[in-house]
């Protein structure tokens, strides 16, 4: 995950070996952010709850196609 400050235009990415990234941006949130692995929250018990719903497949599957 990366983050950018406010003035922050641009980043650059080097791999070691075959890589796949996505690139989303948007407006600044002004929130409190808790991350854990591939996931994002306002704080740890959300976190805590995300881990769960996934660890009993309430966050459904994505498929990778190209």
């Amino acid at each position: 995950m990366v983050w950018m400050n406010e003035e922050g235009n641009s980043f650059s990415v080097k791999a070691t070996q075959s890589t796949r990234f996505i690139v989303l941006s948007g407006a600044p949130l002004n929130e409190p952010m808790y991350t854990y692995g591939p996931f994002v929250m306002n704080t740890e018990d959300q976190v805590r709850n995300a881990i769960e719903d996934a660890q009993n497949g309430k966050l459904g599957t994505l498929e990778e196609t190209f």
